[in-house]
């Protein structure tokens, strides 16, 4: 028979009957004594004065349980005499002594092991507030509210750690680095050759622009003419393929197209390989298979001569070329002013032609995918819209010496058009955005011809002279005429005569076409050492012949936005706002030649933050975060609203460098209606 347990026997001998309804465990308190916790209804348990248990899941054990022998449970028997204080602990072993969590004190009572200094562990959670790590954790008050505070008013939205806005029109000109950062798109892999026209031989010599070694010479142009083809300008696009304007003076103008790499190559005669050249011997016109196309460009006498490549689109990413012909001989009419071509990347046929008030000598597309065209012999620019093909009118320059020619073209990083001057001996310098013009006077250093920036805020003249020489000009240079004193004049060393065209690569030197001495030079830009190369018979190239300035004037900048919702509006319609905009803060590295600009607009709806007016909080390099995004708001006289986007603008100001944008972080109050 199953012996009476406490509770029961109490029952029986206080009620004198029946204890059915008594439940076996029993949670029960005498007055100023502690709480007894009985769970098996034995009379011994946490708290009890008759003791405590050594097995409260059994009612058959309170002082003798099996682990007794070995482990000194609380309730079993002990020795006064020969047991001494211990400490235990019950909580996870990595957070003893870690925070708030201690060990306690287990000693031998009346006979019985029992708890002498109750043991703390972790709790379920912080308190937060109390400044103590309450979970053992190593940190304290984390976590509790959405801000990492105590305030559960707070708020916060964030964007980064590779988790950014998907949305394709939340950015712009970006990608994703491989920490999980933003930066600007990089597209400079196959950009490593200078390609120079061969006006003597109708060839066009592929460079390597790291060893200075002649890869590859090709045959340009309609064959049946040869050596008339007369080559001169040549483009690279974003895959690295070059287009080459043939002038071929009173004959059938042309342009040609080269695979920039062997993969773009094609096996026409399908005999599993690649025919095409790899040194400086060209193979026959037709047989090398790198040469993509050539195509005959307007009427006879046209004169092939400007070429660029605008940015592209979906349905041509590398860039659509464009070519200007000295002479419009379309149609019925010949006349003496010039015609653009917009091309065709695959086959070469044209999608677009204008006539122009100009005659086009040379060409360039800027940062807002604009094409430029120079004359020669006339003081004038022209612009075409790469989009709609719209041509703008002939922009005419000051002439403070009384020379009116331009010549060569460029652009810098902030988007004004330089140009040689040929016999004016000055370049000069035109900023769309106030439309005035600048004269670099470069009297009495030769004539000025090609033009080209570097990466470091540069632009070079070259002047056509023996031996030839360039000039370094400051893009930055203030005034209406900048007076030779302002600019540098570096002599070409060695076999560099009649320099004609300038361009940078992307490992930090300049290259030079010397037409007379049938040669390249290569300028390092940090030791300023010269290195001559062999090229075809007169190299005549002064355009974008390295993709320098295609990929740096049509990869400037790019931005990033992301929307915040703030809380409910109240409703008073005279103040409705309840969102209290607090702090901005982000995670970003902008080296020495990058920006990036963070803004912030409010508006009572999502739809309405289109047309809301732009806020900068920061700048980097310059500010550090955090910044109170309410203040600025007040401090422009901007009301806020429930809706708030910021958009982060990305710069590379020297066209190298690049900013990386980490982490965004906007944390909001909602404000208590007391109306």
């Amino acid at each position: 028979m199953k012996p009476l347990s406490f509770p029961s026997l109490l029952c029986l001998l206080l009620l004198g009957g029946s204890c059915n309804d008594v439940p076996d465990n029993l949670v029960w308190q005498r007055a100023g004594e502690p709480e007894c916790i009985d769970e098996d209804g034995d009379g011994f348990g946490a708290g009890c004065a008759i003791g405590e248990d050594c097995d409260d899941g059994s009612d058959l054990f309170h002082d003798d349980c099996e682990l007794c022998e070995t482990e000194h449970l609380t309730g079993c028997r002990c020795d006064p005499e020969t047991d001494d204080d211990e400490p235990f602990y019950t909580g996870p072993d990595d957070t003893e002594g870690v925070g708030e969590c201690r060990a306690g004190r287990r000693g031998c009572v009346d006979g019985r092991w029992a708890v002498t200094l109750q043991d703390r562990t972790p709790n379920a959670g912080e308190i937060c507030g109390n400044g103590l790590d309450d979970n053992c954790d190593g940190e304290f008050d984390e976590n509790r509210f959405e801000c990492e505070n105590c305030d559960p008013s707070c708020h916060t939205g964030s964007g980064g750690d590779g988790i950014w806005n998907d949305d394709p029109l939340s950015q712009e000109g970006l990608e994703e680095t491989e920490d999980g950062g933003l930066t600007l798109h990089e597209e400079r892999s196959t950009f490593s050759h200078a390609w120079i026209a061969n006006d003597g031989e109708a060839t066009v010599s592929k460079i390597e622009t790291a060893t200075g070694d002649e890869v590859a010479r090709y045959y340009t142009g309609i064959a049946e003419i040869g050596e008339a083809n007369r080559p001169s300008r040549t483009a690279v696009d974003r895959n690295g393929d070059v287009y080459v304007a043939n002038r071929a003076f009173g004959f059938q103008g042309s342009v040609t197209k080269i695979a920039g790499t062997r993969e773009a190559c094609v096996d026409r005669n399908l005999d599993g390989d690649i025919d095409t050249s790899s040194d400086p011997v060209p193979l026959a016109y037709g047989e090398d298979e790198c040469v993509l196309w050539t195509v005959p460009l307007s009427g006879v006498d046209a004169i092939p001569r400007a070429v660029a490549v605008d940015e592209g689109d979906e349905e041509a990413p590398a860039g659509y070329p464009w070519v200007g012909t000295f002479n419009d001989r379309e149609g019925e009419g010949s006349t003496d002013s010039g015609r653009a071509f917009k091309l065709d990347p695959e086959s070469g046929a044209a999608l677009e032609s204008r006539a122009l008030p100009i005659q086009p000598y040379g060409a360039i597309v800027d940062s807002s995918n604009r094409l430029w065209f120079t004359a020669w012999g006339e003081n004038a620019l022209v612009s075409v819209d790469t989009v709609t093909a719209e041509v703008g009118p002939a922009i005419a320059k000051d002439e403070p010496f009384g020379c009116d020619q331009t010549y060569g073209i460029a652009v810098d990083a902030n988007g004004r058009i330089w140009t040689g001057g040929w016999t004016c001996e000055c370049a000069y310098r035109y900023d769309p955005a106030d439309q005035t013009w600048t004269t670099i006077d470069l009297r009495g250093r030769g004539t000025t011809r090609g033009v080209g920036p570097d990466a470091l805020g540069n632009m070079w003249i070259t002047h056509y002279t023996a031996p030839g020489g360039l000039s370094r000009v400051p893009i930055d240079v203030e005034g209406a005429v900048v007076g030779i004193e302002a600019t540098e004049l570096v002599p070409m060393q060695g076999d560099a005569d009649g320099t004609v065209g300038v361009g940078a690569d992307f490992e930090g030197n300049l290259w030079i076409v010397n037409r007379d001495s049938s040669t390249t030079t290569r300028l390092n830009l940090d030791s300023m050492e010269q290195s001559a190369f062999a090229t075809g018979l007169t190299p005549y190239t002064y355009s974008d012949f390295t993709g320098f300035q295609l990929i740096t004037n049509l990869t400037p900048e790019g931005f990033y936005r992301q929307d915040f919702e703030g809380c409910e509006p109240f409703a008073d319609e005279e103040f409705p706002n309840a969102t209290d905009w607090g702090n901005f803060v982000w995670e970003a590295d902008a080296p020495e030649g990058t920006l990036l600009q963070f803004f912030a607009r409010t508006a009572d709806t999502a739809a309405g933050l289109d047309a809301a007016e732009d806020v900068l909080l920061a700048e980097v390099p310059g500010d550090a975060p955090p910044v109170d995004v309410g203040a600025a708001f007040e401090d422009a006289g901007v009301t806020p609203a429930q809706f708030l986007r910021i958009t982060v603008r990305f710069f590379s100001e020297d066209g190298l460098s690049r900013p990386v944008l980490y982490s965004i972080s906007l944390t909001w109050e909602c404000m208590e209606d007391i109306g």
